[in-house]
């Protein structure tokens, strides 16, 4: 709770100070590449962490093909619910409201706008994704075969690695802060969606215990265990450990290695996808991580103005997990 407060404490800082400072000039191409280094540190710091992980190591050999299969259906789950509910509520490709009994030349400049800007956008988002990949690679590689043998002290590391990774996300969220706070546009799109924002959310869960139904079919495993491994949301210091101190061991080890795919691969795919599945779409894709590692990939795969979304997923996943994956182990029995 006390690092959601610093993370959008400093976005809102941020975004009064790019508010109060919008008439002036300011060089914003030096801008647009912090997020972009930042990106390279935080998932090469990820990475890093996973590979010198001794269980996370130890368990891809047993359980992953089940853990991967159990991510993708989760994944799609939630994103389907998502593409549904945008197409209900009017929102386009790229999270922008439309009144399509209204054509006029305003809105078609818009959407010429939104044409250009999207077509400008697929090269930087290859970059992003190869930058995401190789970051990653090099991470894990550093992880499992020199700090993995070379650390003393697990949980030193560990703390030293999250207050760098804390760090250069507050450092972001002001920067995207600022940005917002320029342009305006978070302002112009919640007075366009309203009250229906927080839906999103909602669709997101609904199609997760869905697919968590399906898996349960395909993967022969237990309603309740396939329900708790799903609403882990990529939350994996704390979900697998509930679901195996339950008693579920199987199931705590797929929980573990399934969330730990769902947030490398989230971070992996969003700008790979961003253009093709929708904008709205890709902020269900990591999870938790939604609200926090996700949140600079999000916003340069897409626009700053869509990690509203991605801020409310990740922030409502991360509330409701301590709740629901014990609940779905003692109240659900089959």
């Amino acid at each position: 709770m006390l690092n959601i407060l610093l993370y959008w404490g400093t976005a809102f800082v941020g975004y009064i100070i790019g508010y109060k400072t919008k008439e002036k000039y300011i060089n914003m191409n030096l801008l647009d590449k912090i997020p972009f280094a930042i990106i390279g540190i935080l998932v090469f710091t990820m990475g890093m962490r996973m590979g010198s992980n001794k269980e996370i190591i130890s368990k891809i050999g047993s359980i992953g093909l089940i853990a991967l299969v159990f991510t993708v259906i989760v994944i799609l789950g939630g994103v389907i619910a998502v593409s549904i509910l945008r197409r209900l509520i009017g929102l386009d490709k790229y999270g922008y409201f439309h009144n399509k009994n209204v054509i006029n030349s305003e809105v078609t400049a818009e959407v010429e706008k939104i044409e250009k800007y999207e077509e400008e956008s697929q090269n930087h988002n290859h970059s992003t994704s190869i930058l995401i990949v190789v970051s990653v690679l090099i991470g894990l590689a550093v992880g499992y075969f020199y700090i993995r043998n070379a650390m003393t002290d697990p949980d030193k590391f560990y703390d030293v690695t999250s207050l760098i990774m804390t760090v250069v996300l507050v450092i972001l969220l002001g920067v995207i802060g600022f940005t917002l706070g320029r342009t305006g546009v978070v302002a112009k799109n919640l007075k366009h969606i309203g009250i229906k924002v927080i839906l999103v959310p909602i669709v997101v869960i609904i199609g997760t215990t869905i697919a968590a139904f399906l898996c349960a079919l395909i993967l022969k495993i237990s309603a309740k265990e396939s329900l708790a491994i799903a609403y882990g949301f990529g939350w994996y210091s704390f979900a697998p450990i509930a679901i195996a101190n339950a008693g579920y061991h199987f199931a705590g080890a797929i929980s573990f290695l399934h969330n730990v795919f769902r947030e490398m691969f989230g971070l992996i795919l969003i700008p790979i996808l961003a253009n093709k599945i929708g904008y709205v779409e890709i902020t269900a894709m990591p999870g938790v991580a939604a609200m926090d590692v996700g949140m600079p990939i999000i916003e340069k795969a897409t626009r700053p103005d869509i990690i509203v979304y991605s801020f409310l997923i990740g922030l409502t996943e991360g509330l409701i997990v301590p709740i629901i994956v014990p609940l779905a182990l003692n109240i659900i029995n089959f």
